[in-house]
């Protein structure tokens, strides 16, 4: 890929690179509003919580997807098509992007089709709803993702 191809296709700092995990399941009976608050609400900018319902279980699963930001586009090859995107941290130093690991990138057509508008791609609240849409986009579609407080406890007090 070309510099330039990368710059376009995977925006420094906006791009985020990673994987899902699941942190903890609880039933409805579990989901008080601090356990709620601590599910969602996390102050960690490499990770974002979600919690979803498993109409199957009637359990909730409390997933968050871990990330690095693109930093920087490196080139082994010294080709003119040879760059690709790569993570850079203290602890691991440059990282080529892993290609199975879970890109996310900003969309302004996905953000627009979300409602939040044209030109949202890089907003922080619909990052937030991209990786829980990149999760299961019918459990999205169908309301049983959570990204808030508000639509959990919504969900929970027409239940």
């Amino acid at each position: 890929m070309t510099f330039k191809d990368c710059a376009k296709y995977y925006p420094l700092d906006y791009t985020y690179v990673g994987d899902y995990s699941l942190n903890e399941t609880y039933t409805k009976d579990q989901l008080d509003s601090d356990t709620i608050a601590e599910a969602l609400e996390w102050n960690d900018e490499s990770a974002i919580p979600f919690i979803v319902y498993d109409a199957a279980t009637q359990k909730f699963e409390n997933w968050y997807y871990a990330f690095w930001r693109v930093k920087g586009y490196l080139n082994e090859t010294y080709e003119m098509d040879g760059f690709y995107p790569a993570t850079n941290s203290e602890s691991f130093g440059w990282e080529k992007v892993d290609p199975n690991s879970i890109i996310y990138a900003p969309d302004d057509e996905l953000a627009n089709e979300l409602c939040f508008g044209p030109d949202m791609g890089k907003n922080d609240d619909f990052r937030r709803e991209q990786v829980a849409y990149g999760f299961d986009v019918e459990a999205y579609t169908n309301g049983t993702i959570f990204t808030t407080r508000e639509k959990l406890e919504k969900f929970l007090s027409e239940e």
